[in-house]
């Protein structure tokens, strides 16, 4: 927030904060700033605090008001510059900014999980049955879940959501099935002949 310094006088170094909107001043009891000065008028001059920015006017009194000796009837003053009202000068500073960081709560990642078939379900659908794997990552994704890319003339690229790395189907990491008994009794016929072969 605002504040003024009074820069000269008994009451030198003295602080005065300025509210947002009007602030009056003068020598009469009843403004918001009253400062005991012969040479400033019962009501000197309004100083509007905005915003973006700190106007002063002068309020009709009899010693006028300046700002870095300029007299003015309505001028925007920045911080560090001296208003001057009567004989008594005063600087406008910024006050202590005051920083608060919010504090922002993560939501917890929802955990892998597996169907009741042992089918690896979606990180994101837990009751869905994830069709895609991150090889970066490892987790599973359904269909509607991986970002998909497409290139003019080529295959669609898949990616994980949560890492960007490259997806893969299930399906074609799938373990290859046991064979049945009867291909390995096959298999084990055709191997003496395969050798002969040779």
């Amino acid at each position: 927030m605002a504040r003024l310094v009074i820069h000269s006088g008994a009451r030198k170094g003295e602080e005065i904060k300025l509210e947002r909107g009007s602030n009056r001043l003068g020598r009469a009891e009843g403004n918001d700033i009253v400062l005991d000065d012969p040479s400033i008028s019962k009501l000197h001059c309004e100083i509007v605090v905005g915003d973006m920015s700190v106007q002063v006017r002068d309020l009709n009194s009899s010693n006028g008001t300046c700002i870095e000796g300029r007299r003015i009837q309505c001028a925007a003053i920045r911080t560090g510059q001296i208003l001057m009202v009567g004989s008594t000068a005063l600087r406008l500073e910024d006050g202590p900014v005051d920083i608060v960081i919010p504090h922002l709560s993560r939501d917890e990642e929802p955990k892998a999980s597996v169907l009741a078939d042992g089918t690896p379900a979606c990180l994101y659908h837990a009751e869905v049955p994830a069709s895609f794997q991150c090889r970066q990552c490892g987790k599973t994704y359904c269909a509607s879940c991986v970002h998909d890319l497409h290139l003019a003339g080529g295959k669609p690229r898949l990616f994980c959501p949560v890492c960007s790395g490259a997806c893969v189907s299930l399906a074609m990491q799938a373990p290859p099935r046991p064979a049945s008994i009867a291909s390995r009794l096959i298999e084990r016929i055709r191997r003496p002949f395969r050798r002969t072969r040779r």
